[in-house]
């Protein structure tokens, strides 16, 4: 009797035993992390990997990311493949939701994805598609940085949405500020409510879409209608009522409030050609404001410097004046 005791408790030890090594097995891949609590859904059995590499591979996962105790995204793919020894997940035909603080969303799709399990780094290749609000953003290859909250792509990006297209050769997205930066032959076309068309062509964006501001730098060419823009560096204010809606993420009744040239301005309306340090252009009163030292205007072989002028569009007004002992100069020609 003792003899069959002995026989019959071993297998249940053994089982013990093999149960513990199937719950350590996947706990490689249902994974926990230390800065940042994670939760992972399996909803199809492991079966057998297509990577060379891979320790498991498992079909349709949901993985969320979460810092104390906030949402920060989720993962919902086709497979993953999880390569124990790079520390890696390789996921297939992919979804990530990115939860913002004003309640919108981002939406990341890809054909193809790897994710660091220490880090909770993502690079994803493929038909790669970001929305957000009513945009749309295209590119190859694109990475998010999940310590700071930055999704950037060093391939070209195509931007399209109700108010602008956008294109560039790498970016960067703070999911934190909504700050957004293009860099590389940038190339824009902004419309406005009224469905006046402005075209910007720079060496690099930064939009900071709460404030309601975009600045191009470098090389800048602006050109709406009639007029053309060319300086180092040019700003577009929307008006306050038109900036983001805070529900949808998105910008509604677009309206452009102002634009301001800085650094060898230089401006081309119809036959006027006016150079400056500073240019403030109000859209909705046509009103074209120049600042600076030696600011000048011409127009058919006539002439005039000062450091401040104002010209009303709409009414055909010019107003000059200088400061200090900077006196106003005028050629005229008959």
């Amino acid at each position: 009797r003792i003899s069959m005791a002995t026989e019959y408790k071993k297998p249940v030890k053994l089982k013990i035993f093999l149960l513990v090594t199937i719950c350590m097995t996947l706990g490689g891949v249902i994974w926990i992390y230390v800065d940042s609590q994670q939760d992972s859904t399996v909803t199809e059995p492991v079966r057998e990997s297509s990577e060379p590499d891979a320790t498991q591979s498992i079909d349709k996962i949901h993985h969320t990311a979460t810092r104390k105790g906030k949402k920060e995204w989720s993962l919902e793919a086709a497979s993953a493949h999880y390569i124990g020894k790079a520390g890696q997940m390789v996921i297939d035909d992919l979804m990530v939701t990115f939860f913002l603080d004003d309640a919108s969303e981002v939406t990341l799709t890809a054909d193809r994805g790897i994710l660091n399990t220490d880090s909770n780094d993502i690079e994803v290749t493929g038909n790669v598609v970001v929305t957000n609000g009513g945009y749309r953003l295209l590119t190859k290859k694109l990475n998010y940085a999940h310590e700071k909250r930055v999704l950037y792509s060093t391939a070209p990006v195509k931007i399209s949405g109700p108010e602008a297209q956008l294109a560039a050769d790498k970016l960067s997205f703070d999911l934190n500020t909504k700050k957004v930066t293009l860099e590389g032959s940038v190339e824009t076309t902004l419309t406005n409510h009224e469905n006046s068309r402005i075209r910007i062509a720079a060496d690099k964006l930064v939009a900071e879409v709460d404030a309601g501001e975009i600045e191009f730098v470098g090389n800048v060419k602006a050109t709406r209608m009639d007029a053309v823009i060319t300086s180092d560096r040019l700003k577009i204010i929307y008006a306050p009522d038109t900036i983001k809606n805070k529900t949808g993420g998105g910008i509604k009744n677009v309206s452009i409030k102002k634009i301001i040239a800085e650094g060898h301005v230089k401006i081309i309306i119809d036959d006027i050609i006016a150079e400056t340090d500073r240019a403030e252009y109000t859209i909705k009163s046509e009103i074209l404001v120049l600042l600076g030292e030696q600011s000048r205007l011409r127009q058919a072989g006539q002439s005039i410097t000062g450091t401040k002028f104002t010209l009303h569009r709409n009414q055909g007004k010019l107003t000059v004046e200088s400061s200090g002992e900077k006196r106003i100069k005028a050629t005229f020609q008959p």
